[in-house]
């Protein structure tokens, strides 16, 4: 394991161990793996429950799920290799409800992971964290619940970027990430 991808998934499972700073609640990041067609599930819980994980294509077909009982942590790879490529749904279910992430696989490459999280107990702060390979330009803006655009800025990365906003006041957002090779979120919180 080189580095730069220890440390980006050091700062990915530190964003969602933040995230759990409140007692009930769990938390996921999806990694993108070693393996250019592996994505690694991250999940912790602050108490052990049933969890189930199922991967659903952009035909909205289950593809593969699995179900884990009585566990409050685990690390898990899914090899997309044999799957068409295409957007897909990583779910994962648990006590505390369900949360998704959405990965794009393209045969053999796994593109940016974009990812936004609100840090618990935070009036306003989020995290922004892109799982990517190689050099990059990471677009962000961010509106307010008027629509009015409150950041318009790019970054240029080379592997893992995370950034956290302080966004001042609470509220409704809408981020719009996007990197150079056209993939794009559109988050609202």
């Amino acid at each position: 394991m080189n580095i730069r991808t220890f440390l980006s998934a050091a700062v990915l499972l530190a964003s969602s161990t933040i995230v759990l700073a409140n007692s009930d609640e769990s938390s996921i990041a999806v990694i993108a793996g070693k393996n250019t067609n592996v994505f690694k599930v991250v999940y912790k819980s602050a108490s052990a429950n049933r969890v189930q994980v199922t991967i659903i294509n952009s035909k909205n077909e289950i593809v593969f799920t699995e179900s884990f009982s009585k566990t409050n942590g685990f690390t898990r790879p899914y090899n997309f290799n044999d799957l068409p490529e295409g957007e897909y749904t990583i779910e994962v279910k648990d006590n505390y409800g369900k949360k998704i992430e959405k990965v794009n696989y393209s045969l053999g490459t796994v593109k940016s992971i974009i990812k936004i999280t609100k840090i618990s107990n935070e009036q306003a702060k989020y995290v922004l964290s892109v799982a990517n390979k190689g050099m990059n330009v990471i677009n962000v803006s961010i509106l307010n619940a008027a629509g009015e655009q409150l950041l318009d800025n790019a970054h240029v990365v080379e592997g893992d970027f995370g950034v956290v906003y302080n966004l001042v006041e609470t509220g409704s957002y809408t981020f719009i990430v996007s990197d150079r090779s056209g993939n794009s979120r559109i988050i609202q919180l």
